[in-house]
């Protein structure tokens, strides 16, 4: 699927806010900025799905893609380890070699459920904790929560129970409500496959999105998917950050706080990913 991308000169820039840090020790924040693009906004899914793959009512970027302003990278990315769980953070677990190696064992996660603890034993799984370690900790119990694959050309790849997919949206596993979202477990995705992927999502957690709405004289709902929807429909023109996940990579973010999904627009074959959920907490990176 071809990608349309603005020329950042002739966009708009859209207001956006200084809230969910990205934090990527690997990269520069010159190449941080290099490795994502920003979407004009969010339109009904059913806009550009003439197959009725999408649930009524779902919401997606704006195909329109361009490059972050100096002033939006700013306000985007941190230098510094964040010291809460409000971050996304992208981690180099693996280089190429590394990630091939285990490639063969890969398919055995497939006959593992989410409760096996055999999955912590897979060579895998204790090579890339054992990376992981040197970026982040977690304090509660790491949550095995499955081995993915997606086909390519999708702008997003999320689906519900019956099989449609639901768009730009907040995870519901712990079904918390809105005033203890913010601690609830982030997720970490691992790029397992050979095919890069990216992660969408914008960079407004609940509390502030109610903040925002409130101020616009909008009373924003308690439910937080009403929320997130109201939101959107209320600021179509913020834009939605697409950040490239390399194989070998990993993101952590809070995703029952954050608007995200994941695509497959870009790949020419199936991506493939791991996910665990914990309370993940970074550290300051001295010597990897």
């Amino acid at each position: 699927m071809s990608m349309a991308v603005a020329d950042a000169s002739q966009s708009s820039c859209s207001s956006m806010v200084a809230d969910i840090r990205l934090y990527a020790p690997d990269y520069e924040p010159h190449v941080q900025s290099e490795r994502m693009l920003l979407s004009r906004g969010t339109l009904p899914a059913e806009s550009r799905d003439s197959r009725g793959a999408y649930v009524a009512a779902a919401l997606i970027p704006n195909p329109i893609w361009r490059k972050p302003s100096e002033s939006e990278q700013s306000m985007i990315s941190s230098v510094d380890a964040p010291n809460d769980r409000r971050f996304v953070a992208v981690l180099r677990l693996f280089g190429t070699q590394q990630l091939e190696s285990f490639r063969p064992s890969i398919n055995s996660l497939w006959l593992m459920t989410r409760e096996d603890e055999r999955v912590f034993l897979h060579p895998l799984v204790v090579a890339l904790l054992g990376r992981l370690k040197l970026y982040a900790h977690h304090t509660e119990r790491l949550q095995y929560t499955g081995l993915t694959f997606d086909p390519p050309g999708l702008e997003t790849v999320s689906i519900d129970a019956s099989r449609k997919y639901v768009g730009l949206h907040v995870d519901y596993w712990d079904r918390k409500p809105l005033s203890e979202r913010h601690s609830s477990p982030s997720r970490l995705c691992v790029n397992i496959g050979t095919e890069s992927r990216h992660l969408l999502y914008m960079n407004v957690g609940l509390e502030r999105m109610a903040v925002m709405l409130r101020e616009a004289n909008v009373e924003p709902a308690e439910e937080p998917a009403h929320l997130a929807r109201q939101f959107m429909s209320s600021f179509p023109a913020y834009p939605v950050i697409r950040l490239l996940i390399e194989p070998g990579e990993a993101y952590i973010a809070p995703t029952e706080y954050i608007i995200h999904d994941a695509s497959s627009a870009e790949a020419s074959g199936r991506t493939q990913h791991l996910a665990f959920r914990s309370d993940f907490r970074i550290q300051e990176i001295v010597h990897r």
